[in-house]
């Protein structure tokens, strides 16, 4: 388990999400956003340019989302699971592993990796049944 601080902290997950799963076969991860992270995620000192990167890449993204907003931009699908109420994380799950964003105390970001390979099966497992439930 890897912790992450701040904006940059994001950059460094957002990252590794880019990376990691480039390195895939299938070059997919599946994400649970929320509108209340989103913001954080792409602020000018996080990665405000990450959707262009991931198409750029060719990486696959389906998304559940909790809240108003989003939208999809290419190589991507999207179900709401919420379209009223937000979620407090923003959930990543790609290549063996799961990331987690939240926001501290004085509207902080913080986040991070867990990687182990029976927690990245469980969480996709649930993903996929709620997918499939929506």
């Amino acid at each position: 388990v890897k912790f992450y601080e701040n904006y940059s902290g994001i950059h460094s997950i957002l990252n590794d999400v880019l990376d990691s799963t480039e390195k895939t076969k299938d070059k997919k991860y599946v994400v649970y956003s929320s509108s209340a992270i989103r913001p954080y995620l792409y602020h000018k000192d996080a990665f405000p340019d990450f959707t262009d990167h991931r198409i750029k890449r060719k990486i696959f993204v389906r998304t559940i989302a909790n809240g108003p907003g989003g939208a999809t931009s290419g190589k991507d699908e999207r179900k709401w699971l919420s379209k009223k109420e937000s979620a407090a994380t923003y959930t990543l799950i790609y290549a063996g592993k799961v990331a987690m964003i939240s926001i501290g105390e004085n509207n902080i970001p913080h986040g991070l990796i867990i990687e182990d390979q029976g927690i990245f099966e469980t969480q996709k497992s649930i993903f996929e049944s709620v997918w499939k439930n929506l």
